[in-house]
Formats: structure tokens, C-alpha cells, sequence
């Protein structure tokens, strides 16, 4: 049958579906361009991290200079392991650095990675409640303790005081699997560089690690303690010797 108008049933279907392909292929495009929205969102939260982090840690090691580089636990800043999200125990990274400026009695930092429920109070700085879903959070805090054991001369953990921090969170998951690790290459008698790393690697695999430089003269004036490659691998590379005089 034919309208008045002239248009067959046949090509008011044959429309339609041409209509409702067009608008598949700009839903489809919309969803793409939506998509990749949220990928540069997420791609750029994660270089102003790196970056914030990069520049407050990096700040500290200009001024203050690096003595000692080790790994660390939460709890030696006084971060109980219950903030740790289960299943992710084992793979917290956490990095001590001691300073070399005598002149500031806060000459201790913590550099953190660690995936937590918990919610972080800011203003009050302590851990209260858990927030809806798991993130990963990497914090850097430096300060001192204000108490050591008689005995022992061993600092009492629960007397550290921040005297400044910085915390960011994820936006997405990340790979934790390589572990963290300080390389430099060591001469006698002159200024020696050196790096420490902690490997963040998105889903995508790109990296974004935390990449500190750092130098110190000689092979007595630095250690990097070891004892754990999975937590920190310290990689010296020059004569064995020298290597050895840094190896706390």
C-alpha cells in the first residue's frame, strides 16, 4: 500500500532502521568519548600525585640532605597495620629516610604506599572510621620521636610527632609487585649520585613511579640497609669494598 504521500510502509522501515543505526554508532561514540574522558582524568590524577609527592620529599632531601636510607614498618610512624586493607599486608611499601642536617631535631621521613579502608582525619591527624570502598594512598610524613627506651636507647614508637605530611590517594589500582630500591654508584673521595624509587604501575601498565635524586660524598657519609630485597633492594654499584662501607 501507498500513502498519499507518496512513501511505501517499506521505506518508512528502511528509515527507521538507518535512524536507529546512526544513533547506535553515536551512542557507541559518545560511550568512547566518555570513556576516554575518564582515562585522562584518571591518568592525570595520577601525575599530579607523583608529582606533589615528588616535589614535598624532594624539597626535604635538598635541604636537609640524606644520611640513611632503610626500610620501615607502619607502625615505626606510628601507623597501626589495621589501617591495612585485608589481603594487602604483604604488600605495603615503606621507606625511612634519616637526614644529615644536625640543626633540625625533626630529621626522620616516612615515605608510604599502602591500600586502606580507613578513613584519615586531616585536621586531627589520626584514623577514624573506614570510607565506603579500598584505595591505594601513599603518604610522606617527617618528624621525630620525642621519647627513647632507657635500656635499649630504642625510640617509644607511639611518641612520634609529625611535623609535616602529605597524603594522596589513587584514583585506581595499581601494581605493587616490584619493590622499592635506592641505586647510586660509589667513589672514594667524591660526590657520589644516587636515586630512590617506588614502582607504581596503573592497570594499563604505565608507570608512574616516585623517583628521588639525591647525592652524598664518599663512602663513609651514607648507609642503605637491606635486609629485605622485596622491601628495599639498595644497589650499589662501583668497587665491592666501598659498596660494602655503605651496607648498614
Amino acid at each position: 500500500m501507498r500513502k498519499k504521500n507518496g512513501t511505501t510502509i517499506i521505506e518508512i522501515l528502511i528509515s527507521i532502521i538507518i535512524i536507529a543505526i546512526v544513533m547506535g554508532l553515536l551512542f557507541t561514540l559518545l560511550i568512547q568519548v566518555r570513556n576516554e574522558d575518564t582515562s585522562n582524568q584518571i591518568q592525570s590524577n595520577f601525575v599530579i600525585n607523583q608529582a606533589t609527592i615528588i616535589k614535598e620529599v624532594q624539597e626535604d632531601i635538598v635541604n636537609y640532605g640524606v644520611k640513611s636510607i632503610s626500610k620501615c614498618t607502619l607502625g615505626e610512624a606510628n601507623i597501626s597495620n589495621s589501617v591495612l586493607n585485608q589481603g594487602h599486608e604483604s604488600k605495603f611499601k615503606c621507606i625511612k629516610i634519616e637526614y644529615e642536617a644536625n640543626y633540625i631535631s625533626d630529621n626522620i621521613g616516612f615515605l608510604m604506599l599502602y591500600n586502606t579502608y580507613a578513613r584519615y582525619d586531616v585536621e586531627n591527624g589520626e584514623y577514624k572510621g573506614q570510607s565506603d570502598s579500598a584505595r591505594w594512598m601513599i603518604q610522606y610524613i617527617r618528624g621525630n620521636y620525642t621519647k627513647y627506651q632507657t635500656a635499649s636507647g630504642r625510640p617509644v614508637l607511639t611518641s612520634w610527632k609529625n611535623a609535616t605530611q602529605i597524603m594522596k590517594d589513587y584514583p585506581a589500582d595499581i601494581n605493587t609487585n616490584d619493590g622499592a630500591y635506592v641505586s647510586y654508584r660509589i667513589a672514594s673521595g667524591a660526590w657520589n649520585a644516587a636515586s630512590i624509587v617506588i614502582p607504581i604501575v596503573n592497570g594499563d601498565g604505565e608507570h608512574y613511579d616516585i623517583n628521588l635524586g639525591f647525592t652524598f660524598y664518599g663512602e663513609n657519609n651514607f648507609k642503605c640497609r637491606s635486609d629485605d630485597k622485596n622491601k628495599l633492594d639498595c644497589r650499589c654499584d662501583g668497587v665491592t669494598q666501598l659498596c660494602q662501607k655503605t651496607y648498614q
